[in-house]
């Protein structure tokens, strides 16, 4: 019997699920947000999924590396999509299918079910398109506590920013530009209010998906969230640690290279879009300008602004892999 995909806006499962999307940057505070939404018993989810990544990327020609031709592959879906009656919005209805199905295995009785994955910044536009009834919360942090607590999250302390430049640039652009859309599906977070006073913060955020209110909360040392990636410090069930292993912000800064990569970061996102976000770019800069620089990390972090193009021309991670999958005796094209 042939399958019928929905129209437009139509949902394919017969479990009605809300998708939250939180979107946001990396190292800030997704993981905590979601932990704390999933106390309550209306809500399910992941630390992240990903999974929409490829299925939006499918299409474009650039950036995805694999062991098909993807450059032809993308043509033959960008002709498909192409044939189809109502085009890009048929390849749209079809992801959400997809992804409905998924959303209602990993839902089980809940009401809710959020989808957390920084990279989904790359994505934003296509998924609130994709999504006309799901609900996107924004959340921002200050760019110096980002790129400081990604630092510092390395047990080295290493300067490996060339390792989030997609969303740190791409990504920021794309949060700053769906983000200032009139339109209730919204809402933006600070993740400095969500530290201060989090409850606050979570009634505001329970208020807009409509949650019940008469709901009781599980404690946030009572809720465990599935998978490995994320914040690993917000991933502990421990109620002792709940936002991650943050160390100080000048301390990681505490280079001359560092510094001049923070300053120029935030003289390209500009005070436009900081005030959107809701931080001061003098004010911001000045903090940067005053952190005392030593030369200790020079040749390591020029190194690692250094390797990561490198690695863009010559595709060094991937025949990295496939020399230790050869050497662990997988064949590139085993199927099993």
């Amino acid at each position: 019997m042939p399958v019928t995909l929905p129209g437009p806006g139509a949902r394919y499962s017969n479990v009605m699920k809300k998708a939250v999307f939180i979107l946001s940057l990396p190292r800030a505070g997704s993981t905590l947000l979601l932990r704390m939404l999933l106390r309550h018993p209306d809500v399910r989810g992941m630390s992240e999924g990903w999974f929409l990544l490829p299925a939006f990327f499918a299409a474009r020609r650039h950036g995805t590396f694999s062991v098909y031709r993807h450059d032809y592959s993308s043509r033959a879906i960008a002709e498909m999509i192409a044939a189809m009656p109502s085009g890009r919005q048929d390849m749209y209805d079809a992801v959400r299918a997809y992804a409905e199905v998924l959303y209602d295995r990993i839902g089980g009785g809940a009401t809710h079910v959020v989808d957390k994955t920084p990279p989904y910044s790359l994505i934003v536009g296509e998924l609130m398109e994709t999504f006309p009834d799901a609900y996107f919360i924004f959340l921002w942090r200050d760019p110096v506590s980002v790129i400081s607590s990604f630092i510092n999250v390395d047990p080295r302390k290493r300067f490996t920013v060339e390792n989030i430049r997609a969303e740190l640039y791409g990504g920021l652009a794309r949060l700053c530009q769906e983000s200032r859309r009139t339109d209730r599906r919204i809402l933006n977070v600070k993740y400095e209010d969500l530290s201060v006073d989090g409850e606050a913060v979570l009634k505001r955020i329970s208020g807009f998906l409509g949650l019940r209110e008469d709901a009781e909360l599980a404690g946030l040392a009572e809720v465990s969230v599935p998978g490995t990636l994320g914040d690993p410090g917000a991933l502990r069930t421990s109620g002792a640690v709940i936002g991650g292993r943050d160390g100080g912000r000048a301390g990681a800064l505490r280079s001359i290279i560092r510094k001049r990569f923070m300053l120029s970061y935030l003289d390209w996102i500009g005070k436009e879009r900081l005030f959107q976000m809701g931080y001061d770019l003098a004010a911001l800069k000045e903090e940067v300008r005053s952190v005392k620089a030593s030369l200790r990390f020079l040749p390591g972090d020029c190194g690692r602004l250094v390797y990561p193009k490198l690695n863009s021309l010559l595709l060094l991670t991937a025949i990295r892999a496939n020399v230790r999958d050869a050497i662990r005796g997988c064949a590139l094209y085993n199927v099993d």
